[in-house]
């Protein structure tokens, strides 16, 4: 039975930020306190949790967060409070150790993709006003590809007066693991329970894809992945139905694992690793027609790795692992051009089990979740 408590070095000295958390647990809420006193809830104490970990703000403040549970590596969806402090099991999924997954919400539902067996998603779709235990509310179907998913990104338009409830699902596929690959999109109008057809969006030797469509301009999507060398970009207008050609960024790849891309009006950026493991980043000032040359976000002896970006609340947010232990957060100084970026936020010090993943929240903060041994999810409010 593994034990309740926290792992020691989550711990540091009392302080007021560490009053609060204090606070918090005389409610009833278990917490923890990372090395600068950023208080750490866990997501499910009673659980082992696993990655893959992704989390999605909701309506009215709530954000619901993806996670794989115990030996099976069954997924299951956990919902928080508007406090942010207090978590639920919401849903458990009949999905078993996908390959890759991942979440989205919609003003409706929460959409699950999981990739599961050679050429097939499959896609969950919960109503968000479904109480919990919501096990028999969900909804399914999928998505057949020629070939095995190897990696996968998906996201939902905000929540803004004139905007439509769409999902959008970018899928790279190839036979065992060979090139050339394709990059293929589709959209759902309906929270995911109907999708168009894949559109081929990119072929050939291509990796790391990443979308976002939660800003200012709710019917931008933002599509981004790695092709010979360097990013490339590619922007979908009216929901994804018209989409423009493919540009180059002056961001190369090599060695790269993961890529980020976030949008706050006209103002777009992309992150990705570098050879050396290193944090840089590109930005785009006119909604991704031209690019500026790279910036070092993350720079240092300790390999930064498993960068997540995000973007409300006027901040971009960063968060990334360092060395072997740090997980850590950042916000961009100057909105309007993110090249200034804050002393980083160290929120654990153990090692982590996969890359964080951040949301960027309405009031300028940011929640940063993270899997850390043994097999616990945590979650931080940074500021």
């Amino acid at each position: 039975m593994r034990s309740r408590s926290a792992p020691r070095r989550f711990f540091a000295r009392r302080g007021p930020r560490a009053a609060g958390a204090a606070l918090l647990a005389a409610l009833g809420v278990a917490v923890a306190v990372a090395a600068q006193g950023t208080a750490l809830t866990p997501l499910a104490p009673d659980r082992v949790l696993h990655p893959p970990l992704e989390a999605a703000l909701g309506p009215r403040g709530v954000v619901i967060a993806l996670a794989a549970e115990g030996d099976a590596r069954q997924l299951a969806l956990y919902r928080s409070d508007t406090t942010l402090t207090r978590w639920e099991r919401w849903a458990a999924l009949p999905l078993l150790a996908p390959a890759a997954a991942d979440l989205a919400v919609t003003p409706h539902a929460a959409i699950v993709v999981a990739s599961a067996s050679a050429g097939t998603l499959w896609v969950a779709s919960v109503p968000l006003d479904a109480p919990a235990p919501a096990d028999s509310r969900a909804r399914f179907t999928r998505i057949e590809s020629a070939a095995p998913v190897l990696a996968l990104a998906c996201d939902a338009s905000p929540t803004l007066p004139d905007s439509v409830a769409c999902a959008h699902l970018a899928f790279m596929t190839a036979a065992a693991d060979t090139f050339p690959r394709l990059l293929l999109y589709c959209r759902s109008v309906d929270d995911g329970l109907r999708w168009s057809a894949p559109q081929v969006m990119a072929r050939d030797s291509m990796d790391l894809p990443a979308l976002f469509v939660r800003s200012q301009v709710g019917s931008v999507v933002d599509l981004t992945y790695a092709r010979a060398g360097f990013m490339r970009w590619r922007g979908g207008n009216h929901y994804g139905t018209r989409w423009g050609r493919e540009v180059a960024v002056r961001l190369g790849t090599e060695g790269s694992q993961r890529s980020a891309i976030a949008r706050a009006s006209r103002r777009v950026f992309l992150l990705s690793e570098s050879a050396t493991h290193q944090i840089v980043g590109a930005p785009s000032r006119n909604g991704g027609a031209n690019w500026d040359r790279a910036i070092a976000v993350v720079r240092g002896s300790d390999h930064a790795r498993s960068p997540a970006l995000d973007w409300n609340g006027g901040r971009f947010w960063i968060a990334y692992t360092q060395g072997d232990s740090l997980v850590q957060a950042r916000w961009a100084r100057d909105p309007t051009y993110p090249n200034l970026w804050s002393a980083p936020v160290q929120i654990a010090r153990d090692r982590t089990l996969a890359g964080p993943t951040v949301v960027a929240l309405p009031d300028s903060t940011a929640l940063v979740l993270f899997v850390g041994p043994p097999g616990r999810a945590w979650c931080a409010r940074v500021r």
